[in-house]
């Protein structure tokens, strides 16, 4: 390369290289061999050192030693061989009055920098703002942390490594960094001469045009204070809280327009105009690719929404603005700061804060909510994105994911707060830890039996619609920590139901129903339930629960599912009952009497009549009393028959949404949601109910108020015609809400295909649907005639999915829930 020219200087090279060899050695010179090349030097260090580079004041002295000229080129650099001249070197006579400046930072400290003797009292210690900032934290640190001694000069200040001090609470990499400056000043004695270099912006304009802002930010942490009091003028001016927003109206300040404002003088101006200049530039770096502003490598420009960032990234940030923040306010009011979030310090009342000011407690707490605003314009990820990344990790394992601020905090729910406030959320201590019924599951074990599919946990929770709920999934830790569920991979077991609630839950899985001591057996076996079920005599406690068992034979005792409502009315039930009762001619009879008389009554077994006389017979005008080994049945004088399904179908037609089952039984006298059950499988079968999500119903009027009903039917039958094999709904959710760019549930889809079949001509079997017979009962019957135990859960998803069309989601849930049966 013969058209560079070097011009170096021999005479300092010695000096500049011995003190930048001390510095880069002063934690680890001990170590080191006898003999070794600069560049074993630097090999050795670790990438944040190595960056850190920039900022050693000995390293820039070194590089100036070295001016280079490029000769041949028509641009000749002259200003290098300026440059070169110009710059100085920092030895220790304190005589040379050449400059260096520290870092890349431009200090507003000017003069000499003079490191006094390492004996010095840390109390006596007079050094820069940003030095004194670091001696505070360290010593509030020190205070509160018995692991670390900070000492009491700054000879035992500087003999701590640059790691001792990393890993503190509350330190960020700023603090790091200004640590390093004063233990390299201080072990080689420099006396360091600092001015502050002018600025002077590019006079090359950048075409606005051709920038692109719209995700840009401004961050008002990197805006040098003296440019605050015009910013913030300009920001009332304009209605604004602050200018964040509104990097484009910074771009395009004018000089003329602006002094053309109201009570904008040439002093606001100059500075406006100015800081549009610092932007600019910023911006320039940008487009020139020195500064990618969208990794956060930008102090003034931050981006709006970023595609992803890590926990550890964001921390990273945090720790570094709240750095920043408390370098730009007055030390009084990183006091309050600090001891009003807990942070660093043990968390204090504003009455206590008031009591070491001497002012009251209105002055703390308005200094605090200004404190607050400030805090939060000068982050560089705005509340509402921190809360979209921080969200989805937010749980009781959160704070160790956020280790390095967590370890800032002595109180875990302190440390949740200033979640909150970074987030702009409240209440984030009951987010993570909500306070929540322990038997809000109860009823859904008893009705599903177990385990139960952690996704049909979550949906049944979100379908409560409880607010005191804000993440379903820190519910459902909540419950498991507290024994109240055990949870195996996918599966969900429960563990402190009521008796009655765990009989039904083993009841569930056997349709031939079990003696109440095998029920006791199992049930204390599993540990399902709060409390034992007594084993040595009838535990009547664990079997009263009528929407969910009732008695099938002697001892023997059923789940109510297995009851085959669909086939049975109500009301043609209850008629034969009454003919009995007026040609008996008497008040009270024996039902087995009724039974036996009523050849519409044994088309059902005697036990099913028994518990729908038992639990529905007041709905009728009759009573039931099955003591002493004795079912009898009495008329309840002047009783006035009302019609529950028409309350029913009034209070939906009244409702502006769909509602759940238990609300349905609280309409009813006896408040029953076996009742509720019975009346809605009826209605349904009627017609005039829809069953529109997994726990929600409706009338068809209310639930199709928004879609024109014949397309989805004409599209439901093409489906069906399209695969020929029955149907599981997720098949026609999948299809339709494609086809119709909605997002309804597969139930919602099943209830128009379960009202319109019989129209249409579909075939029916549960919830699988088909232009053919279905030679299956069920979706369970399906795959327990096709699906292999001893096979994988993908093959047995392709053994089912070639004799029912179902998504893979659906079909991975439903063999889930089989291969956990008991039995299997």
């Amino acid at each position: 390369m013969d058209f560079v020219n070097l011009n170096i200087r021999h005479i300092n090279l010695d000096s500049a290289v011995k003190k930048l060899i001390k510095s880069l050695l002063c934690d680890d010179a001990e170590t080191l061999p006898e003999k070794r090349d600069l560049w074993e030097i630097i090999e050795d260090m670790s990438m944040d050192d190595f960056m850190l580079l920039k900022r050693n004041v000995y390293f820039a002295d070194f590089l100036r030693l070295f001016g280079v000229e490029f000769s041949p080129s028509a641009v000749a650099c002259s200003e290098s061989k300026d440059n070169t001249e110009s710059v100085g070197h920092v030895d220790n006579s304190g005589n040379d009055k050449n400059q260096s400046a520290i870092g890349s930072e431009c200090s507003s400290d000017l003069g000499l920098i003079k490191i006094p003797s390492l004996l010095t009292r840390l109390d006596d210690l007079i050094l820069p703002n940003r030095f004194s900032k670091l001696v505070k934290r360290l010593r509030n640190i020190s205070s509160s942390h018995a692991s670390f001694c900070l000492g009491e000069t700054l000879g035992d200040l500087v003999s701590l490594s640059a790691s001792d001090i990393a890993c503190l609470p509350g330190v960020g990499s700023s603090y790091v960094e200004v640590f390093k400056e004063l233990k390299i000043l201080a072990n080689t004695g420099d006396v360091i001469d600092v001015e502050l270099g002018n600025f002077s912006p590019s006079d090359s304009e950048i075409n606005l045009g051709e920038v692109d802002t719209s995700n840009m930010r401004l961050c008002l942490g990197g805006v040098d204070q003296k440019f605050t009091k015009a910013l913030e003028k300009y920001a009332r001016y304009i209605g604004a809280e602050d200018l964040a927003e509104n990097l484009g109206d910074i771009l395009s300040f004018n000089q003329n327009e602006l002094l053309a404002l109201p009570g904008f003088g040439a002093k606001v101006v100059d500075s406006l105009i100015e800081f549009r200049d610092v932007v600019r530039k910023e911006i320039e770096s940008i487009l020139a690719g020195n500064i990618n502003y969208q990794n956060f490598e930008s102090s003034l420009i931050s981006p709006k929404v970023f595609s992803e960032a890590s926990i550890e990234k964001i921390e990273k940030i945090l720790l570094e603005d709240v750095d920043n923040f408390f370098d730009r306010i007055e030390d009084d009011e990183v006091d309050i700061a600090q001891k009003r979030w807990g942070f660093v310090e043990d968390k204090q009342t504003l009455e206590q804060i008031a009591s070491n000011f001497d002012v009251t407690r209105e002055r703390i707490r308005q200094k605090e909510s200004k404190i607050n605003n400030s805090f939060i314009r000068h982050l560089r990820i705005n509340p509402k994105i921190m809360w979209q990344l921080i969200e989805p990790e937010l749980s009781s394992s959160f704070s160790a994911k956020f280790k390095d601020v967590f370890s800032c905090f002595t109180m875990e729910k302190d440390f949740y707060d200033f979640l909150g406030l970074i987030c702009g959320q409240t209440n984030l201590f009951e987010y993570v830890y909500p306070e929540l019924d322990r038997t809000i599951l109860n009823t859904l074990f008893a009705e599903n039996g177990a385990p139960i599919h952690l996704d049909d946990i979550r949906e049944y929770i979100s379908q409560l619609d409880l607010s005191e709920i804000r993440s379903i999934d820190n519910a459902i830790q909540f419950l498991e920590k507290r024994g109240v569920l055990l949870i195996d991979g996918e599966n969900v077991w429960p563990r402190q139901l009521g008796k009655s609630e765990a009989s039904a839950c083993v009841l569930f899985n056997h349709e031939g129903g079990l003696p109440w001591l095998d029920v006791a057996r199992l049930v204390n076996a599993n540990g399902y339930s709060r409390t034992d079920i007594y084993e040595d005599r009838l535990d009547n406690e664990a079997f009263k629960l009528p929407d969910h068992i009732y008695l099938a034979g002697k001892g023997v005792y059923k789940h109510t599912r297995f009851i085959d409502v669909e086939s049975i009315s109500l009301d043609d039930l209850f008629i034969e009952v009454m003919e009995y009762a007026e040609s008996d001619r008497r008040d009270v009879f024996h039902l087995m009497e009724c039974y036996q008389a009523s050849a519409g009554l044994q088309a059902y077994d005697y036990f099913i009549i028994r518990h729908f006389v038992k639990n529905f017979g007041e709905d009728y005008g009759f009573y039931f009393d099955g003591r002493s080994q004795s079912d009898s049945v009495g008329l309840k004088k002047g009783f006035k028959n009302i019609t529950q399904k028409d309350v029913i179908i009034e209070a939906m037609n009244r409702s502006e949404r769909p509602l759940t089952k238990t609300a349905i039984a609280n309409l009813l006298k006896s408040k029953s949601s076996n009742h509720a059950a019975f009346y809605l499988d009826a209605l349904i079968e009627e017609g005039k109910v829809v069953q529109v999500d997994r726990m929600l119903y409706t009338t068809p009027s209310c639930a199709y108020k928004d879609i024109v009903v014949d397309d989805y039917v004409v599209e439901i039958g093409r489906i069906l015609h399209q695969f020929q094999i029955p149907i599981e709904p997720s098949i026609i959710k999948e299809e339709l809400n494609n086809r119709f760019l909605k997002c309804y549930s597969k139930y919602f889809y099943a209830s128009i295909a379960r009202l319109y079949a019989r129209d249409q001509g579909w075939f029916r079997k549960h919830s699988l649907y088909s232009i053919k017979e279905i030679p299956f009962r069920s979706l369970k019957a399906a795959i327990e005639n096709v699906c292999n135990l001893e096979l994988s859960v993908n093959d047995n998803i392709e053994l089912l999915q070639k004799h029912v069309a179902i998504t893979k989601e659906s079909a991975a849930i439903a063999l889930a829930n089989w291969r956990n049966s008991p039995g299997l």
